[in-house]
């Protein structure tokens, strides 16, 4: 298979031989466990479907353990170099976990039992656990891969899970609104394949990724995915599809490099002026999923602008380390929203207000959460993604103004919402309680990640490749 251009030097740059690949182990369980609960979820017979369902999360917990035990040994200050597993699957293709991608599978990983166990406005039903299994795997399927085929295969299966979860219970009354969503995921797909088949092709893994982090002018199925979507979904979409998208939108703005300079500078001036007016399309919106997802749409269009305009070498560790804390930080706001949620099977702001009276560790998380988007410029890659966004100023004004006002707008649209749903003054304040116990361990989680997130250096809190193995042949 062709090479992923790769223009960025790296010290950590490896290829591995085929003879060292090792059998199908504990890697490979991180995505087909999950996949095989999925499918004993939605194939088992009824009687025993709400024990299967209730139980759903434990096909994803041992796949974290890894993945955890993996990040604690390359954390340890051996060496970074020291993180690699190669697992070649008996078909052909293979997974590889490495410096490349160990951190965006870490969080999809603690993800994905979240997701799983957090407040729904619906009942939970064994064909919604089965999609958010199915989603899970997919997702770590194209970002553990070692090459195009099971990339490819991971965005697809993606693909079909999200169509599974927007035909849950309510969607159905949804109609184009929810198929919409569906058919851009799929496009975003056809476009990794394409890319897969013929060099020539490869600038469209920018439009692939474009497509799943909403960037204008996709920001609207986004939004509308967002509200119709269960909330264990919209967690993995935000830290899954997120990071797939960036990686996906990292290679094919290589691709396009080579082709001039005109070419990345007429998008990542389009990317600018796209969080510019994401961040205006969040700010008037009344449902709290919509506008979580416009300020989405905001940063990833600015992480593409930044990608497009600076120098590889120096925007790929920037926009990495300020992508994960942005994940990370974006899941807190969801857990803390998730209880209101499900109480009144809405996200309009309207329905919220004075929480900080009856809910006030909950209103605590909110902040602190708020507070860590605000800061993950400073937080991830030790900074770097601050001073990304002002040489990019000083490089392109028009363009670096642009995407500031953007990311500014996308912050004060979800930070206007927070407010509001702990100082406001509803008709009928939402009962909801602080914190439970499973949320007090997922805070305290989110607290070591943030830490851990922090403490990274550039090499392992960056961006990786659609493909690493492939993209690192091309490194110096």
């Amino acid at each position: 298979m062709p090479a992923v251009p790769g223009p960025w030097p790296s010290p950590l740059a490896y290829v591995p031989s085929a003879g060292e690949f090792d059998a199908a182990g504990p890697l490979t369980l991180v995505v087909f466990l999950p996949l095989l609960g999925a499918f004993v979820l939605a194939l088992g017979p009824r009687p025993v479907a709400r024990v299967l369902t209730r139980v759903a999360v434990l096909w994803t917990v041992p796949g974290a353990l890894f993945l955890l035990a993996a990040a604690w040994f390359g954390a340890s200050g051996h060496s970074v170099a020291g993180v690699r597993w190669l697992e070649r699957l008996p078909g052909g293709g293979g997974f590889v976990l490495s410096v490349w991608n160990l951190v965006p599978a870490l969080l999809v990983g603690l993800t994905a039992p979240l997701a799983l166990m957090v407040e729904e406005p619906r009942a939970k039903t064994r064909g919604r656990a089965a999609g958010l299994l199915a989603l899970a795997a997919t997702t770590q399927a194209a970002i553990l891969a070692s090459g195009p085929g099971v990339c490819v295969l991971g965005w697809l299966g993606g693909a079909w899970s999200l169509f599974v979860l927007l035909g849950e219970a309510d969607a159905e009354t949804q109609g184009a609104r929810a198929h919409g969503s569906f058919v851009l995921h799929t496009l975003a797909a056809s476009c990794v394949l394409a890319a897969s088949l013929a060099p020539p092709l490869l600038p469209l893994l920018a439009l692939a990724g474009a497509i799943r982090l909403g960037i204008p002018p996709f920001h609207g199925a986004l939004a509308r995915a967002y509200e119709i979507l269960p909330t264990g979904a919209v967690l993995l979409m935000t830290v899954g599809f997120g990071a797939t998208g960036l990686l996906a939108v990292h290679d094919g703005l290589a691709a396009l490099a080579q082709r001039g300079n005109a070419a990345t500078l007429a998008v990542g001036t389009v990317a600018a002026l796209g969080a510019a007016w994401a961040g205006l399309y969040a700010l008037p919106q009344d449902d709290l999923r919509r506008r979580l997802a416009g300020f989405l749409s905001a940063q990833g269009a600015l992480w593409c602008a930044l990608l497009a305009l600076l120098e590889p070498a120096f925007a790929r560790p920037a926009v990495g380390g300020w992508a994960l804390v942005t994940f990370v930080a974006s899941v807190s706001v969801i857990v803390g929203y998730a209880r209101l949620w499900a109480f009144t099977r809405t996200g309009d702001l309207r329905a919220y207000g004075g929480l900080g009276h009856n809910a006030l560790v909950r209103s605590t998380l909110l902040l602190v959460a708020l507070a860590s988007l605000l800061a993950a410029p400073f937080l991830g890659a030790r900074g770097r993604g601050a001073m990304s966004l002002l040489a990019l100023v000083r490089t392109a004004p028009l363009a670096g103004l642009a995407a500031a006002l953007g990311g500014a707008l996308g912050c004060l649209a979800l930070g206007l919402a927070i407010y509001r749903t702990i100082r406001g003054r509803a008709p009928a304040p939402i009962p909801a309680p602080d914190l439970a116990g499973r949320e007090w361990a997922f805070l305290f989680l989110f607290a070591v990640t943030l830490v851990f997130l922090s403490s990274l250096g550039p090499e392992i809190g960056g961006l990786g490749s659609v493909w690493p193995v492939f993209a690192a042949a091309d490194a110096p």
